[in-house]
């Protein structure tokens, strides 16, 4: 009776283990560090002042109302191109180490200010895009927004494209953020990611914040498994003696 009662216990261990493997922190971007820290841009930051921003900032010096970020700085963007810029333009983190790491996954927070005009203002060549690479292979698209403007060209709302067919069709992005979460394929030993923007007219705008990559260390046994462990020892001791 005993025996079987040690066997019923490690099996239920094993089944309780199975649900409770827990991720860890990788890293994190939160934007609250100071410009650059933690992250690069493609093109450099600016902000003119008005409604032309491709920035960190804390809301100060844009007119973007965004509300819920992790802590007092995010970075947002709106008419990239406006001050001569190029028309896509990216935050990049690079060489993240992922070594021993599995089950990758990316979090992230989002918003987006509604239009000045009432109306929602993305078109059908807007957008935002996530790309990860993994020991500098083929980028593979995680994350994307898109209008959902379906039957004509200009003036649709900001929505998660789910299927990655270009048209908006999941949740709506609205000016308080919300956190999103992506699963990044494969393993390695670096991960690099692209956060590529392409928004530019006044009214497209987007932020980001508390960029958070996350993954199971495979080379660290998880504490429950040593007593799992432990468990089918003593069930195979008592086996033998009962034997």
């Amino acid at each position: 009776m005993l025996v079987n009662l040690i066997r019923t216990s490690a099996f239920t261990a094993l089944v309780t283990l199975a649900g409770l493997v827990q991720a860890d922190v990788i890293t994190s971007v939160t934007f609250e560090d100071g410009a650059g820290v933690g992250y690069t841009t493609s093109d450099g930051e600016f902000n003119d002042g008005g409604a032309d921003y491709f920035t960190r900032t804390d809301s100060a010096g844009v007119p973007g109302n965004y509300l819920g970020s992790q802590g007092s700085f995010f970075f947002a963007a709106q008419d990239i191109d406006a001050e001569g810029g190029p028309i896509e333009q990216s935050v990049l983190i690079t060489g993240i180490d992922i070594t021993d790491f599995t089950d990758l996954t990316l979090d992230l927070l989002v918003a987006e200010d509604d239009a000045t005009n009432g109306d929602e203002d993305w078109d059908r060549t807007d957008f935002f895009d996530v790309f990860a690479s993994i020991d500098g292979g083929a980028q593979q698209l995680i994350f994307s927004i898109r209008s959902d403007e379906s039957s004509g060209t200009f003036n649709g709302s900001a929505r998660v494209d789910t299927n990655f067919d270009g048209l908006g069709d999941g949740t709506e992005i609205v000016e308080t953020f919300a956190n999103f979460q992506s699963v990044i394929a494969g393993t390695g030993t670096t991960l690099d990611l692209e956060f590529q923007f392409r928004l530019d007219s006044g009214d497209e705008d987007l932020a980001i914040d508390n960029i958070v990559v996350q993954g199971v260390n495979a080379a660290i046994p998880e504490p429950g498994s040593v007593a799992v462990l432990s468990l089918i020892s003593l069930a195979l001791i008592g086996k033998r003696r009962r034997i």
